[in-house]
């Protein structure tokens, strides 16, 4: 389900909706045959692998190890947060597909799994899903559980967990949906925290240890080539430089530019190739302003957000730009939130 959208986005085709459709379907049609009152229980195919590795929730956060056995509580949230976030998603792809009736009904549907999960999960007590580690306060936000004053609650733990902590507390599935929360959230401040940490757990930590891969795990056991930890490099892309595409116009037709000035870094420089030519994001800092520049390709469009603490003429935040090149004075009133130490 996320893949084929992911694709969409970035590249506005929507024959990639189209030739994944019956696939999600039947996809989304297996996890319904596992469902018992909303919640979808843990299921393995002996044909295919053995329970030790099936059901796995965020696979290995700093400190875990590898556990085989039936899921514990953190997996089956897990689990089930995910496919109502696959189960909304999946209705955002029929209604570009033109099947009305089905966005309808998947829309529906998904409610009624969020209140569901929500019910069987969610400790009115501690106020938290389960567990309060990272994956576990970024998850909801994403799938949409909960109501809109909880999920700000829990965004605010868990951007209080990262200025407290300092690093991250999730694995692999975990991390990349920390990334992207803190990316739509517009805290790529936070992404240039723990990028630049070089303690563990994190990407520094393995450049420390000789690493030339991804490491499956942070502390180096089991594989040391995996495609595991990479979701960091979408912050360099779309936080630092901040070239983001649109739902609303997919294929980069409308180019979201949301630049982050991280302390520490004192320019950067980064070009995006897309369906309708080369997006170029770029800015040096020149005492107490930063000097930014962009080029957006042809038959496309962008829209510019700074960061709060920066402005142009008569306090603008946000500018709408044209195909061509701009170059563009933003003052900086006060220091970007967090960077490295």
């Amino acid at each position: 389900v996320m893949l084929p959208w992911e694709l969409w986005l970035r590249t506005g085709d929507e024959r990639v909706l189209a030739r994944a459709w019956p696939v999600i379907e039947r996809w989304l049609e297996f996890l319904e045959s596992q469902t018992i009152e909303g919640v979808l229980e843990f299921y393995f195919d002996e044909r295919y692998t053995a329970a030790v590795y099936s059901f796995l929730g965020d696979w290995v956060p700093p400190g875990g190890v590898q556990a085989g056995g039936p899921p514990d509580a953190e997996a089956r949230f897990f689990n089930n947060a995910y496919r109502v976030w696959n189960v909304r998603t999946a209705a955002r792809i029929a209604a570009r597909l033109g099947r009305a009736a089905d966005a309808r009904h998947l829309a529906r549907r998904a409610d009624e799994l969020a209140a569901a999960v929500h019910a069987r999960f969610f400790d009115p007590a501690r106020r938290v899903y389960v567990s309060e580690r990272q994956t576990y306060l970024a998850l909801p936000l994403l799938a949409g559980l909960g109501d809109a004053g909880l999920r700000e609650e829990l965004f605010l733990r868990l951007v209080a967990d990262l200025e407290t902590r300092r690093h991250v507390d999730t694995g692999i599935h975990g991390t990349w949906m920390l990334t992207r929360l803190l990316l739509e959230r517009g805290r790529a401040d936070l992404c240039a925290l723990v990028a630049s940490l070089r303690d563990f757990p994190s990407w520094g930590d393995m450049l420390a240890h000789g690493a030339t891969t991804i490491w499956e795990q942070w502390d180096g056991d089991n594989s040391r080539m995996h495609s595991s930890f990479l979701s960091i490099g979408a912050f360099f892309v779309e936080g630092l430089a901040g070239i983001r595409a649109d739902p609303e116009a997919p294929g980069y037709a409308h180019v979201v530019l949301a630049p982050c000035f991280a302390p520490g870094l004192s320019e950067l420089e980064c070009e995006l190739d897309t369906p309708r030519g080369t997006v170029r994001s770029a800015w040096r800092r020149a005492q107490d302003a930063v000097l930014y520049s962009c080029t957006i390709p042809p038959l496309a469009r962008a829209t510019l957000t700074l960061p709060g603490s920066a402005r142009v003429a008569a306090e603008t935040h946000v500018l709408t730009l044209g195909p061509g090149s701009h170059e563009i004075r933003i003052h900086l009133d006060a220091p970007e939130r967090h960077g490295p130490r």
